[in-house]
This record gives structure tokens, sequence and C-alpha cells, in this order.
């Protein structure tokens, strides 16, 4: 194939170095907007066209949507969408479904992926099995450790006994319950993706000289958010020729608490000695203001690789920093200064509102609800958590794999058949004296008679089970029709549910989504569609053309960029976060989050804080971050908003960033 000039076509010297890189080790150190998705797919498009088979790469990303759109720009350059481009954890998958029967622990190839919601409730049973309540031990406390101790490929019982120096043992027996749960139940949760095909990697020497053989080039995106599982998978599929292209920035490392380690992309040098080093530094996204700005804020930080972006854009607009009496005053500035965009003839999807807490939502939304400002709020409930959604859904998962027990009881409880807690406490207790998955023991000729006098249920649900394991596994989009119209669902949805019309337009909005998938990815199977839908972030659902404003925390933001942004509650105890200002690496890893809040925009940014805040204990007085006294003086402009709807009692006084009111 010969190289497109598309595919080199108005590229930097340091970004031409990048993508005809061919043999050995490299590290491109790719700051905000730097073009870093068009080097990892131009790079992808040259290896194509310089020979390479497309399916001799290995492109891993954090989101859907940045691995769909390298497949989309790839395809567009050479004509090929290359098949292994996708997340860590969708990568992982594919893997398990060929090799995870290698681990002899009861699970095959039929295995449900079992996501936080599904993990909560699995925890509950597990508590219940323990004559445990949550008040004794919090599920989510549970998963929390158990995620810790995965991703950090440590023995769960080893790492519970050294990190919780409470109720360790009480811990310990959760979660080997939740964990011969999930063999039973032919489930994984989310880190079991990586940690079996990292465990199969390690102990079967002809897997992983099979996929070092398959993949001549690794290719890793956003290499500063990797964990330390994510790193042994990379050293893992590392072949002999070192083809490793790791792609990333120290600078915007946000995600240690769900177990990044920013350290892996520091020591990339010492992990490969002939690393080729390239440094993408010319920012094509925002004015020289907001880039001076975030360097000047960055460079308050020691850990760091060095790399200093510019710009070749305009100037800009200042920086603005507004200072608010409250939360109620500050969401009304947003309103007007947004309506005053909208005069001006800017959309509303050319702005965003970030904050650092889930929590400092509320009273925006409260403002934007009272000035009927349409907007949208990113990381919210899923598509995919909705109750008619997660329904549908465990039909079919039971479908495709009969030990799915959490499956079965929500299932069970759509249907409203009779079978009861107790009901299904004997049926489980009947399948394990049978050796066999529940929903196996339901389709048996003598099921009913298992429970003695034959009861009305018994027979009903057998023969209901039986006619749903007989529907046809092909083609998906009939399947899912048909297993929607066996399980009396919509129906029951018109029949007994106020918002009848809402649940099912969200269904039909699902059945429109299998046809797209359909048409995608042609001869799919409905175990590729579940594992497709397990898989789908918060960001994937992410609609950039909605004409809505959008509000999300900074850390949803990594990875977007808008025209106007707007990022509140910059405040001590909010950013930085008081659970991080004990540290120095806690400080500077709230310091790059607001470096990354400034990065996403293009034109204008506007720092707001509040000078007082009302919690549930009453008012409380509010000091201005730290982080606005490392911002240059020359391009910021400071603003006091006056319009206050606090309470006369609040108090009022100065502040060290020289505001008053």
């Amino acid at each position: 194939m010969t190289i497109s000039a598309d595919i080199l076509r108005d590229l930097t010297d340091a970004q031409l170095e990048a993508v005809t890189h061919r043999q050995g080790p490299m590290l491109v150190v790719a700051g905000a907007g730097s073009g870093k998705t068009r080097v990892v797919t131009r790079r992808i498009a040259y290896l194509i066209a310089q020979g390479t088979r497309p399916d001799q790469i290995l492109a891993m990303t954090f989101t859907n949507k940045a691995a769909n759109e390298m497949k989309e720009r790839v395809a567009t350059l050479v004509g090929i969408a290359p098949r292994n481009v996708g997340t860590f954890h969708s990568c992982c998958a594919r893997f398990l479904r060929q090799d995870i029967e290698r681990l002899k622990d009861g699970r095959n190839r039929q295995y449900t992926i079992y996501d936080s919601s599904d993990q909560n409730t699995l925890l509950k049973h597990c508590l219940k099995d323990l004559n445990l309540r949550s008040s004794d031990c919090s599920p989510n406390d549970v998963a929390q450790v158990i995620s810790r101790a995965k991703t950090q490929r440590q023995d769960i019982v080893e790492y519970i006994h050294n990190q919780c120096r409470y109720d360790a043992d009480t811990y310990e027996k959760v979660a080997i319950a939740y964990e011969t749960r999930l063999r039973q139940q032919n489930a994984v949760d989310f880190d079991d993706l990586l940690l079996l095909t990292a465990k199969i990697l390690s102990e079967y020497p002809i897997v992983r000289e099979m996929y070092q053989a398959r993949f001549k080039y690794l290719l890793i995106d956003e290499y500063q958010d990797t964990n330390h599982l994510q790193y042994d998978l990379m050293k893992l599929l590392c072949g002999e020729e070192q083809n490793v292209h790791a792609t990333g920035d120290p600078d915007q490392s946000i995600y240690s608490w769900r177990g990044a380690d920013y350290t892996n992309i520091m020591n990339f040098t010492s992990d490969f000695p002939d690393a080729r080093i390239v440094r993408l530094e010319q920012n094509y996204r925002s004015t020289q203001c907001i880039i001076h700005a975030a360097n000047e804020l960055i460079h308050q930080n020691a850990f760091r690789l060095d790399k200093d972006l510019f710009t070749e854009n305009e100037i800009g607009s200042p920086i603005r920093v507004i200072s608010v009496p409250d939360e109620a005053s500050e969401a009304l500035w947003l309103c007007r200064r947004i309506s005053e965009l909208c005069t001006e003839g800017h959309s509303l999807r050319d702005m965003a509102v970030f904050y650092r807490t889930n929590g400092q939502s509320r009273s925006l939304e409260d403002g934007f609800m009272r000035m009927g400002i349409p907007y949208q709020v990113v990381g919210n409930l899923r598509f995919y958590d909705r109750k008619e959604i997660k329904d549908l859904l465990a039909f079919l998962r039971l479908k495709c794999n009969p030990a799915d027990l959490v499956s079965l009881q929500r299932v069970v409880t759509c249907l409203n058949c009779g079978v009861g807690p107790k009901n299904l406490a004997a049926l489980v207790a009947t399948a394990e004296q049978h050796a066999m998955p529940v929903f196996d023991l339901l389709c048996r000729d003598d099921f009913a008679a298992l429970f003695g006098k034959n009861p009305a249920w018994a027979q009903h649900f057998c023969q209901w089970c039986r006619a749903l394991r007989a529907l046809p596994d092909q083609p998906v989009d009939e399947v899912i029709a048909a297993v929607l119209e066996h399980s009396g669902l919509m129906q029951n949805i018109i029949a007994k549910d106020d918002n009848a019309d809402d649940r099912v337009e969200n269904i039909h909005e699902l059945l429109a989504q299998v046809k797209s998938f359909v048409t995608n990815h042609g001869d799919c199977t409905l175990i590729d569609y579940l594992q497709e839908v397990s898989l789908i972030s918060d960001l994937d659902t992410y609609d950039s053309e909605a004409d809505y404003v959008s509000l999300m925390t900074l850390h949803c933001a990594k990875g977007l960029e808008f025209p106007f942004v707007f990022i509140t509650g910059v405040e001590e105890g909010y950013l930085p976060h008081q659970h991080s200002v004990n540290t120095a690496n806690g400080i500077e890893e709230e310091r790059r989050l607001f470096y990354v809040g400034l990065t996403r925009a293009k034109a204008e940014v506007t720092v707001l804080f509040a000078r007082g805040r009302f919690t549930w204990t009453g008012s409380d007085q509010r000091e201005p971050s730290r982080f606005l006294a490392e911002l240059p003086e020359e391009v910021v402009q400071q603003q006091i908003f006056k319009h206050r709807q606090a309470p006369p009692n609040h108090r009022r006084g100065a502040n060290h960033f020289g505001y008053s009111s």
C-alpha cells in the first residue's frame, strides 16, 4: 500500500517524527490540545500503509468514544478500520472470550460482565448469606477494597489484612463469598477483565507468546492514567522488538483515586532505556492567555516531565475570576453570562460548567431550571442504568448465561410470577444439590416435581424459562425483539407505570441502537452486544451535538473541549479538595485537575469562587483556592459580583486573594 499524502499532511516536525517512527519503544509527551489523537491515528495509518497488517496493531485507550474516533479516522485515511482498537477492558474482554476456560475455575466463554450496580447487588447477597447488614459492612467499601487489591495484582485477603485496620475479618469473609459467587455465576467484574487476562498471560507462556507474535505494534493512549495492572498487561503483551508507542501527559494525571499511577509514564525511559522521546508542545485549541495561565499554574508542580505549551492562536480574552457571595449567586451569574453569550449568537453546546464534586451541581441545576436554560449533566444516570433498560438486559443476560443469579433475581422480580425470596432461596439450594445453574434447573422436565405438590407457579415458570431458552440466537436484533415480547416487560410498564411513555420511549431507543449495532458489526452475537453495552462509560453516552449547556465534574471533562468554560467552586476545601491537602502528591494532583479544566477551553475561561456557602450546619465562610494566586496577574481579570441571596446573618469578610465583600 502506498502512503497517502493525507497521512503526513500538515504535521509539525515533532508530529511527523512520532508518526513515522518504525522500530523500538517511543514515548510521546503530548500536551493538552497538541493533536495527540491526530498523531496516534496517523501513526496507525502509516504503519498499515508501510505494509503492517491491521490485525498486527493493538491500540488501547480509556474510552470507547476515543477508540471509535481512532477507527473512523484510520478508515478514512487507508480504507481499513483496524479491529484491535479499543479500551483496555474491551480488548481484554475479547481475549477472555477465547481463553478464560484455561483458568479452570468454573467460568466459561458465556460469562457475564457485572457492572458496579450488579456488584453491589451481589455483595448484598453475600452479606445476607453471612447474616450481616449493610450498616455492619458497607458493600461500596468492600467493592473498593476488592478493586484496589485487583488493580495492584495482590491477593485480596492479604491486601485486606494489610490495609484495613478495622473489621478486616468481616471484609475477608465478604470478599471470599463475593469471589466464590462470581465464579459460581460465571461472571466477572470490570477489574477481573484485566486481572484474569494478566493471569492467563503470566501463567500460560504459549498464550503470551501467541499474542506477542500476533501484535507487532502496541499503542497505548493516555499512558499517564494506567494503573499497576494495566502496566503489567503492557509488559506482558510487549514482544522482543519492544514496539511500544505510549502517549500521555503527566500534567493531566488526575485519576489516582481509581488506581492510576503517573509514575508509569515518568519511569518509561527506565523501563525502555532506548526509547525515543517526542514532545508535542504546540497547542491548537486555546488562546495565548489560557496557555500562559495554564503553564504558570502547572510549573508549580515538582513532579512532572519538562514541557512548555505554546500556541500561535490569538491572544484572546483574559481569565476572568469572579467572586460571588454564595452558591445561589454563583448560579445566577452563570445564567446571566450564558444568556449574554446566546444573545451574541453562540450555541448552548459551546458552553460547559465544571465543578470538583457531584454535589455542587444541585444549586447550579436549580438556577438553570429557574431561568429556563437547557442543560445536560454528564456522568449522571447512564441510559443503560435506567430501570427498564436494566430489566430488559437481565432477560438477555439470563438467556446467554444460565448461571447468572443476579439477572435471574431481577427477572423474577419483573415477572411477578410467585417466586418470592423463600422460593428463590429454595431454588438456589436445590440447584446446588444437583450441581447445576439455577436456570438450567428451571428448564428441567421434572422441575415442578422437585417442589412436592407441583405448585402452579413452578409449572408455569418452568414453561416460561424453557420458552426463553428456545428462542433463536440469531440475528441479534430479532432475538432481542423476541425476548422483549416474551418477557411481557413492555405490557407491564404500560399497565402499571405512571412514567410509561418515557420508559417505553427508552426501550424503543434501545431497539434502535441494537439495529445500529447490527448494521455496524455484521455477524455479531447476543454475547457480543451485551459485552459492548457492559463496557460503555459515562462519556461514551455524552452527546456533543445536543444544544444544551454541559454540566460535569472536572474529572469528566478530561478529553473534551468547549469554546466557553466556567469552573465553579474554586475554593479551599473544594479545589483543592479537603481530602487532598495533607500531602504534596495530593496538592499536585488537585493542581493538575485545575490545569485540565483550564485547558479544555478554546476561547474563554471564567473561574468562580463563593465567599460563603450553605451547608447542613448553616452558613460557611469560604476562602478562594490557593491556585488562584498562582495564575499570572497579566492575564487575569478580577471581578466582584455584588448580588446576594444569602440570609442576613451570612458572614462577610476579606480574603487573601484580594477580594472583599
